[in-house]
């Protein structure tokens, strides 16, 4: 499990509108156990889930932006976050 935002830069901007989540967007990633090319993530802020997207086009967040996250507080009383 790893928290992440999806990352444009390796994407043609014409690519750009056909993926669902926007720049300040964060997630829970999941990489599916028989093939680590793609994932599941799960939106922080809607609880959506989006399932097949290619891992790579994934980041994992710094810990700045972990610190930074409204949700934090959450992850740290669920003991889901250290």
């Amino acid at each position: 499990m790893r928290l992440v935002k999806f990352d444009y830069s390796d994407l043609p901007v014409e690519w750009h509108n056909k993926y669902p989540f926007k720049p300040d967007d964060r997630f829970i990633l999941t990489e599916f156990p028989i093939d680590d090319e793609h994932c599941n993530v799960l939106d922080l802020q809607t609880q959506r889930m989006y399932s097949g997207y290619h891992t790579e086009n994934f980041i994992d967040l710094t810990r700045d932006e972990v610190f930074n996250l409204e949700e934090y507080d959450t992850f740290k009383k669920n003991r889901i976050f250290n």
